[in-house]
Parts: structure tokens; sequence; C-alpha cells
């Protein structure tokens, strides 16, 4: 399922959503064409497929996320 997202004020066409993650990952070049919003501290250590451990740049908070037409 695609869908179109907005985060804050900016729009993304073409989201694939999955409901059954418990973290949301944007991608660096999506962050930096956000404009670079001030992250946050995360306590988060994530764990990839291959089994390397990635430490996120932050948590992105406070942000309204509308996916078409219902916001949270």
């Amino acid at each position: 399922m695609r869908l179109t997202m907005k985060i804050g004020k900016y729009e993304m066409d073409k989201v694939i959503l999955d409901l059954g993650s418990d973290v949301n990952v944007l991608l660096k070049q999506t962050w930096e064409r956000m404009g670079k919003p001030t992250l946050k501290w995360s306590p988060i250590h994530l764990r990839m497929v291959n089994q390397q451990k990635v430490l996120p740049m932050g948590r992105l908070q406070g942000v309204m996320v509308d996916i078409e037409g219902v916001s949270v």
C-alpha cells in the first residue's frame, strides 16, 4: 500500500505504510530535505537484519503526521 503522507510541512508521495513496526525510520536525505528539523536524543538502539548495531541520529518529536487525511 502506497500513500501520500505529510510530516509537519513536508509532503511525501508513494510512502509505504508499515503498521507492524515499533520504530519508523526516516532516511537522512529525507530529514535534510525537510530542513533538518531539531532531533531529540533517542535511547533506542537498532539492530539490522545482518545483526549490525546502528545508533539513530535522534528522535523527531512533536510533529503532526497526516496520512491520507488522518492526522496523528
